[in-house]
Parts: C-alpha cells; sequence; structure tokens
C-alpha cells in the first residue's frame, strides 16, 4: 500500500489529478509556453490573499482556479488594492511556463466594455474610477495641469492645480472632524450666501492687530459668557458701548411744597440734578474689559440717598423714585442678549413730575458733571462766589457771572420738517431753533400719529449747534401686519428750562403696491377663433 507521502510526492512529480489545470496540461509541453484568457468569476479569496477565482476557457473547458494578482506594489499589510469585478477579462501567464503556478499579469477591456475615457486627443488625460463613479483625473494639457479627485459625475471634488486647491460638493455638505484644525495663510476669507457660524464647545478666540465687524443689519451677541477686552473701550455705530457703572446725568424737574403764609404752596417744574449710576438689568453675560454691558432697559440709581437736601421745611410733593432707565438713543442694528446695546448719550427715563421723562444721559464713568444750577437751599452768595461746583469732583465750573447765566432765558421756537409729504422708508429732517442755550445742549424730538398724540412713535435726541437742531428719521416700512394707511404726524421737541413746542403736520403716504411677478399669458384658439387654452 502506497503512503500518504509517496502519493503527495507522485502529485508532485507528475501532476495532481484533482487540478483541472494540471490534469488537462500534463504532457502538452508546447502549451505550457505560453500565456492565455482568464476571466474573473469570483474575487472573494478564502484565504485573504488577494486572489482572484479564474476561468481559462481557451486552456480547457473546466479549467478554473485561484490565480494571484501581479501588483505594482505588494507587503505585508501594504501595497497596491485594487482587484478586478467578476466578469473581467484577464491576461494569465505562468511561472517558468509551469501551468500549475499561473498569475493574473493584468486586465484589458473586453467585448462591450469600454474605459472611462471616449476622447483624448492629446493623450494627456490619465484616469481610474470606481464602479461607483469615483474618480482619479491627472491632465497634463498645457495650461490646464491638474489633478481632480471627484465624485457624482464631478459634484462632489478636490482640484489641485497651479492655480491652487479647491474642494467643491454641489450636492450637500462639507465636514471636517479632526482633533486640532489650523488655517493660515497670507489671506484667510470665509463667504457665504446664508450664514457663517463659528461655535466652540469651550472657547471661541479671535484675535488681530486691527480688527472690524460690519453687518448690513442686526449684530446680536449671546453666550454664556461675553467677554470683550479693549483698551480704548467698543464701539457700536461709532458710540462707545455703555457699562456698568457709567453716569447717567441730567436735570429732573420736581414740584416742591414750600412753607407760606397760608400753610404750604406749591412750587412747580424746580430742577434738581440726577447724578446716578448704571447698576442693574445689565448683561451679565456680556462683558467688556471685565464690566457689564448695559442694553434698552437696562437701570440707573442715584448715587446718594436721595436728591440734594431740602432746606428745613421745603418737601418734594411726589417723593422721587430716584431711578432710571435706558429708554432711546441706543442702538437697533447692535444687540446684546436680543436687546438693544445701549452706548454714551443714550437717553435715560428719570423721575419728573408730573411723569417720568427723558431728561438724562449717559456718560463715561469718571467724566466730569458741569450742572450750574442754582439748587433750593443753596447758599446764593458761595454759589456766586465759586461760579458752581462739578458735583462729582468739587472742581470750580465757571466764574462769578455763571448764576447770571443760569437765569437767561431759554426759548424753542420753528419746529418744522424738511417736507410736507413723505413715503414710508424715505429719509425726513426734523428742525427747531433753540437760544440761549449753550453749544451741544440736548434736545428730545418725540414724533406721535396726530390720532394718537399721548404715544410717541419715535423720539429722535438732537444737540444744538449754533442754534439750530436738526436730526435725520425714517417713517417705518409696513409689513402685512402692520397700518398701510395715509398717516399724519407731528413731533413735539422738548429741551432743558425751555417750554415744549409742536411741528405743523407731515403726511406719511400710503405704500404703493410691489410687484413681485411679471408673466405673459398666450391664449390658444381653434380654427373658429374659440379660446381652448392658455
Amino acid at each position: 500500500m502506497i503512503s500518504y507521502r509517496d502519493r503527495e510526492a507522485l502529485f508532485r512529480r507528475y501532476y495532481d489529478p484533482r487540478d483541472s489545470v494540471q490534469r488537462d496540461t500534463y504532457r502538452r509541453p508546447e502549451q505550457r509556453r505560453h500565456a492565455t484568457l482568464g476571466i474573473v468569476e469570483d474575487t472573494r479569496d478564502p484565504k485573504n490573499l488577494g486572489r482572484v477565482k479564474v476561468h481559462m476557457p481557451l486552456l480547457a473547458p473546466d479549467a478554473r482556479t485561484w490565480v494571484p494578482l501581479v501588483r505594482p506594489y505588494a507587503g505585508a499589510c501594504q501595497g497596491v488594492w485594487a482587484p478586478p469585478e467578476a466578469g473581467d477579462y484577464l491576461l494569465i501567464g505562468f511561472i517558468q511556463g509551469d501551468p500549475s503556478v499561473p498569475v493574473a499579469l493584468g486586465s484589458w477591456y473586453g467585448p462591450g466594455k469600454h474605459g472611462p475615457v471616449t476622447e483624448n486627443p492629446g493623450n494627456d488625460l490619465k484616469v481610474m474610477t470606481s464602479k461607483s463613479g469615483f474618480r482619479v483625473e491627472v491632465r497634463d494639457s498645457a495650461g490646464e495641469e491638474r489633478i481632480v479627485l471627484s465624485a457624482r459625475e464631478g459634484a462632489m471634488r478636490i482640484e489641485i492645480s497651479p492655480r491652487g486647491i479647491s474642494v467643491v460638493n454641489d450636492r450637500g455638505d462639507i465636514r471636517i472632524a479632526c482633533r486640532t484644525l489650523q488655517m493660515s495663510g497670507e489671506a484667510v476669507r470665509v463667504a457665504a450666501k446664508d450664514s457663517v457660524f463659528l461655535r466652540g464647545s469651550r472657547t471661541v478666540a479671535v484675535s488681530c492687530q486691527n480688527g472690524a465687524l460690519h453687518a448690513g443689519g442686526a449684530v446680536s451677541w449671546t453666550g454664556g459668557s461675553v467677554a470683550l477686552q479693549a483698551s480704548a473701550g467698543v464701539t457700536a455705530e461709532g458710540r462707545q458701548i455703555a457699562l456698568r457703572d457709567d453716569q447717567v446725568v441730567g436735570i429732573d424737574f420736581h414740584d416742591i411744597r414750600v412753607p407760606s403764609s397760608s400753610g404750604t404752596s406749591t412750587v412747580p417744574q424746580v430742577p434738581h440734578p440726577y447724578l446716578g449710576r448704571l447698576s442693574d438689568s445689565l448683561s451679565g453675560d456680556v462683558k467688556v474689559n471685565s464690566r457689564d454691558a448695559a442694553t434698552k432697559g437696562s437701570k440707573s440709581v442715584y448715587n446718594t440717598p436721595g436728591h440734594f437736601p431740602m432746606p428745613p421745611g421745603v418737601k418734594f410733593k411726589k417723593k422721587p423714585s430716584n431711578e432710571g432707565t435706558v429708554s432711546s438713543a441706543t442702538t437697533p442694528s447692535v444687540k446684546i442678549n436680543g436687546k438693544e446695546a445701549a452706548v454714551l448719550g443714550s437717553m435715560v427715563t428719570t423721575c419728573n413730575d408730573p411723569r417720568d421723562q427723558e431728561t438724562c444721559s449717559i456718560i463715561a464713568a469718571g467724566a466730569a458733571v458741569k450742572l450750574p444750577i442754582l439748587l433750593p437751599g443753596m447758599d446764593r452768595e458761595r454759589f456766586e462766589q465759586d461760579g458752581g461746583t462739578v458735583f462729582n469732583t468739587g472742581d470750580p465750573l465757571a466764574g462769578p457771572d455763571a448764576l447770571e447765566r443760569a437765569r437767561e432765558p431759554r426759548s424753542l421756537d420753528g419746529p418744522g420738517w424738511s417736507q410736507s409729504r413723505s413715503m414710508r422708508g424715505d429719509e425726513v429732517n426734523l428742525s427747531v431753533s433753540i437760544t440761549g442755550a449753550p453749544e451741544g445742549e440736548p434736545v428730545m424730538l418725540s414724533i406721535f400719529r396726530e390720532d394718537q398724540g399721548d404715544v410717541p412713535v419715535a423720539k429722535v435726541p438732537g444737540r444744538n449747534q449754533a442754534g439750530t437742531v436738526t436730526v435725520s428719521w425714517r417713517p417705518g416700512v409696513p409689513d402685512d401686519r402692520e397700518d398701510r394707511e395715509e398717516a399724519s404726524l407731528f413731533f413735539r421737541a422738548t429741551a432743558y428750562r425751555c417750554q415744549a413746542v409742536e411741528s405743523g403736520i407731515m403726511t406719511v403716504e400710503k405704500p404703493k403696491p410691489l410687484f413681485s411677478e411679471l408673466r405673459w399669458e398666450l391664449a390658444e384658439h381653434d380654427e373658429d377663433g374659440r379660446e381652448t387654452g392658455r
């Protein structure tokens, strides 16, 4: 009986009858010297050696075996891995002409299987394409040199050329995920048709020598904490943003009761300086130089327990609240936590008689407050001698004639519009003359509807310039929820120690209809002239 080892030795010396290729080519040496056609039948190598199962019909009708592929680079867990697909044509060779050792030397496009490039007259295009459409393209034509990695018929592509590198996705999003992403260059530009978002789970930091933020619409800052640092402050619409402890100064007018022969009498509209600071309802999560930013609605409190003390027996008719609220002259285009940012110069509504009014404004912390006003109970001779004082510093303010200047009459006159009719959205000017007031004296122009004279449509602050106050304003453009009829408006001008004056009427015309679509319609007619369609 022949042993297992002897049998295997015979198979190696002659041929293995279990192998169809060896069986059909044994003792046929003339066929052992030629390559042959192979058709891929299976690519799932059970031994994971990168082989493919090939049918060689020109060698024998049932000649099938697993054949290794010749690759440009192959090593342990490395190399080029691009196996063919079932049905592809291969050129099969045999090592030293031995049919028992076949190898796949390469592949070619067979009948009915054309390549990925149909036109290439200059032979300057080299392409590799996968069955799902992924494509690597190298083009060497003069002036058009580039390497392109693409998918989805070129809708998603990465292109490298002498002009630079571009990444495009016409059909979806581009996502970059990594540990640290660094971009550097002489200039880095980010542009979007809709929106640009920057978000950090912990921190977003932007640093530069000079910076600018421009927006055609509103700018909004929100966050658990937003901190801005600037040695010269941060501005909005060209004005410095107001912060915690910035001063609120102005003149309140109160009715006071004074002793008289009949008991007490009321003295109306006595001026009292208001000297407070921003302290409440601030943006605790938005800070500039470690100080909370102020917004419309932020609160101020008086620096002392109340207004300056009254002489014995003199009392306020209505106890002042000594509080104020930032109410106007804020920045509509810059918002902090959804509220308009307050700036130096923003108006503050404080306690007045008979009702609260905008008589104060915001100035920087530590700035001098000049209020040369003779207060009830103040020593007249001391006031005339010192010429008034700067209340928060105690420094002399003016010469001996300060009291006389404070007594000079003031008046507002000639309020008017720049035009009698206007369209919504068009800019109009409001002007009023003021006499007896210093340069830069604030004047408030409040705009009302003729049929709603108690509720202002808008308030526009202005300042005295050579005896005239002129401001610009645009009537709002209505949407579907607002009044689209004509509106009759007037404005009321108010200033310190001046009688309020009112302007004439300006008519805001009803907006004209807007055409959003123009379309032709062609009618079709039959032989009798009857309309059959459009």
